[in-house]
């Protein structure tokens, strides 16, 4: 894929060379729009196949051994879909820290380190150990009775949102143009619907607001389907499929971040050389 997009050229020196001395320096030069293109076509590919993938052999049980179930399962921390939703943030931390030490804005320097927390976060699943931690030490009940989903939104989504609100404010101002600009609201949007999704996947069974079970009592042969095509209760089906869906949407959302990025690291690195001899 990089390969494509790398070109080696030969650089002569200013003066001519000479038979003792021939032509010095090598120059890569990266075709920074097919690079970002196949970036996003890639993760993209590779979202759609950890969907597959989940629906035919995690759920579906094509292959009902649970080693490779577990791999494969899309809504569990140690699959290999989190593996990829994290390297690829941490990819996304890295190209802000290109971009800043071209830019010099430290804008790019806040959000790298940012994106760099939150890959280390989606690796060792810090925030929800840390809300864990909370409800051990902390009264649970208490808690629930003004917020009945899960212990990490209170903690962890106020400033998580904050940064949101700082990305998109930054990019929108340094990408300057109207089709990044766009690309990076449909992150945010699909970021704060992997979310919303999040907190109706928190709720308890009993809880009013369980869309799950309100789906399941209004359309009864969903459970005669679940039943025969997973061998489990349909809510258990839609909890499973709404946490693949969430997933999908976060990992996308980073794919086109990623793509905007890459895309402006090449605006602002266009005079930007590297040599070697």
């Amino acid at each position: 894929m990089a390969s494509a997009a790398l070109r080696v050229v030969s650089q002569s020196s200013e003066e001519p060379p000479t038979v003792a001395e021939p032509a010095t320096g090598v120059e890569l030069r990266v075709d920074w729009r097919r690079l970002s293109s196949r970036v996003l076509l890639f993760c993209l590919a590779a979202q759609v196949a950890f969907v597959l993938l989940d629906y035919h052999i995690n759920y579906g049980r094509l292959i009902d051994v649970g080693a490779m179930r577990r791999l494969l399962n899309i809504a569990r921390e140690d699959g290999l879909a989190s593996w990829f939703a994290s390297t690829q943030t941490l990819l996304i931390g890295l190209t802000l820290l290109a971009i800043y030490a071209v830019d010099r804005s430290r804008g790019y320097l806040i959000l790298a380190v940012a994106f760099l927390y939150m890959a280390v976060d989606d690796g060792a699943q810090l925030h929800e150990r840390f809300s864990s931690t909370f409800d051990a030490m902390a009264d649970r009940s208490t808690l629930a009775a003004w917020f009945p989903s899960y212990t990490w939104h209170v903690l962890f989504l106020p400033p998580f949102a904050a940064l949101g609100l700082y990305l998109l404010g930054f990019l929108w101002r340094k990408l300057g143009r109207t089709r990044p600009r766009l690309l990076l609201v449909t992150a945010m949007v699909s970021l704060a619907t992997a979310v919303a999704l999040d907190f109706f996947e928190g709720l308890e069974e009993e809880h009013p607001r369980n869309v799950y079970a309100a789906a399941v009592s209004r359309y009864p042969s969903l459970d005669a389907w679940s039943e025969r095509r997973f061998g489990t209760a349909a809510e258990e089906t839609l909890r499973h499929f709404s946490k693949s869906i969430e997933e999908t949407l976060e990992m996308g959302a980073m794919s086109i971040l990623w793509f905007v990025l890459l895309g402006h690291l090449g605006s602002v690195a266009r005079d930007v050389r590297l040599r070697s001899g």
